[in-house]
């Protein structure tokens, strides 16, 4: 019988599926590494971008924020103004010169009566 050391052939085919082994780890860590990687720019760019929605959103709650003051004082001021304008009114229709009326709750005339 003819014996045939096959040894050596069997260490480097065990050599080459190491070496494959290994090199497809590595190709895989590094794809991950790039797949985490992009992941991550992602997430930074929707960050970014919420972050500027928020400093938009709140620029304009700021602004609304200043015309409800001002409303407010407008509404504050609405009964005042209508005393005033029912006064007028009274004023105008009972007195013969209109500095008269005015003089009676503002306390100076605008324009010389004759």
């Amino acid at each position: 019988m003819i014996l045939i050391n096959l040894l050596p052939h069997r260490e480097a085919a065990r050599k080459r599926r190491r070496e494959a082994f290994y090199g497809t780890l590595g190709a895989a860590a590094i794809l991950g590494v790039l797949i985490a990687g992009l992941g991550y720019l992602w997430f930074e760019a929707q960050i970014s971008a919420q972050r500027s929605t928020n400093g938009f959103l709140q620029a304009e709650i700021k602004k609304l924020e200043v015309e409800i003051k001002e409303i407010s004082t407008l509404q504050e001021e609405m009964p005042r103004c209508a005393r005033a304008s029912r006064r007028s009114k009274t004023c105008r229709a009972t007195a013969t010169c209109p500095c008269t009326c005015s003089m009676n709750w503002s306390g100076n005339c605008p324009m010389a009566c004759t």
